[in-house]
């Protein structure tokens, strides 16, 4: 079995080294290698990738144009040469002991096309624990389970920066779609949805770093336009995948409330107000339904100090 790490990179000067480094400190009996991909980056990351050209381990592709994000993480699993891919970006680590987990979960579970597990965020220099929801053990995951808790209420319950895909499945499910920030969410929903077989590690694999020039850190309020463009495409594709269309209705409205909740969080209380109360809260479905509905009646906003109350209770967790 061959794994390959697969980097997609655009201008990630300060960034690169340390990614890369991470990897080649993995210490595994599993034959590894490292693919990099860079989009045309213009800030000196080529420089910096040039100096890793003798070592044979990894294997560096340069685009002659952009290709776009998208098309760019489609290379990386079309070109890279391992039987799975382990997607890492190009501004986040890879802790210690990871590749020789990820093989160890592959032999134990021969039967996995698409495994994820935990990353630790690190926000302003400070990092904390991010644990998949349900506190699941390691092993083989239900599909329906999945559809049913996460992806018809329109979350990504699978950090990318962990994610371990068979060869051959990306290209499956026709690539990444294009000019869409969401296109993690919308890959992994197809996968889960086509019933390709699902797995969890759980062990922090990676540390996501968020920092002001990337695009991620799940602001809702960023991505919502995209997240819908990506449930779209989904119900595009239902009848393929033998998605009920009932199931796919009222995702819309859970990203609706999850976009109130996140304005909620940050004390943005007029622009909630604006938002109106979302429809899927009548009847209510769970306490945080309870507040968003108090706050519409109330005027109150009660989530923001809960909100930071939970923030200061998060346990914080070294390299």
């Amino acid at each position: 079995m061959k794994i390959t790490v697969g980097i997609p990179v655009f201008n990630r000067v300060n960034t690169i080294v340390n990614c890369i480094e991470s990897v080649l400190f993995q210490k595994t009996d599993t034959d590894v290698d490292i693919l990099v991909v860079d989009n045309c980056s213009n800030d000196g990351t080529k420089d910096l990738l040039q100096g890793y050209g003798n070592n044979e381990k990894i294997n560096i592709l340069y685009n002659t144009e952009n290709v776009g994000l998208a098309n760019n993480w489609s290379k990386v699993f079309k070109k890279a040469n391992g039987d799975f891919i382990y997607l890492l970006h190009s501004d986040d680590i890879m802790l210690p002991g990871t590749l020789e987990a990820v093989a160890q979960f592959l032999t134990s579970y021969p039967l996995v096309d698409f495994a994820f597990g935990n990353v630790n965020v690190s926000r302003n220099g400070k990092l904390q624990k991010n644990v998949f929801k349900k506190r699941k053990g390691t092993g083989y995951l239900d599909n329906k389970w999945l559809l049913k808790e996460f992806y018809f209420k329109g979350v990504h319950p699978s950090p990318p920066q962990t994610w371990i895909l068979k060869k051959g499945i990306v290209e499956q499910m026709g690539g990444f779609i294009n000019n869409n920030i969401c296109c993690d969410f919308n890959m992994s929903f197809k996968i889960v949805a086509s019933n390709f077989k699902v797995g969890y590690i759980n062990k922090s694999l990676a540390v996501w770093v968020l920092n002001g020039d990337n695009i991620g850190g799940g602001e809702m309020e960023k991505h919502r336009v995209d997240l819908i463009a990506a449930v779209k495409d989904v119900r595009n594709n239902a009848e393929i995948m033998s998605i009920p269309p009932e199931s796919l209705n009222n995702i819309e409205n859970y990203i609706g409330k999850r976009r109130v909740l996140e304005l909620l969080k940050a004390g943005r209380n007029k622009k909630a107000l604006k938002l109106g109360l979302p429809k899927m809260l009548r009847p209510l479905l769970s306490p945080i339904d309870f507040f968003i509905c108090l706050f519409f009646i109330s005027r109150i906003n009660f989530i923001k100090p809960i909100f930071k109350l939970k923030l200061m209770a998060r346990p914080v967790f070294c390299l």
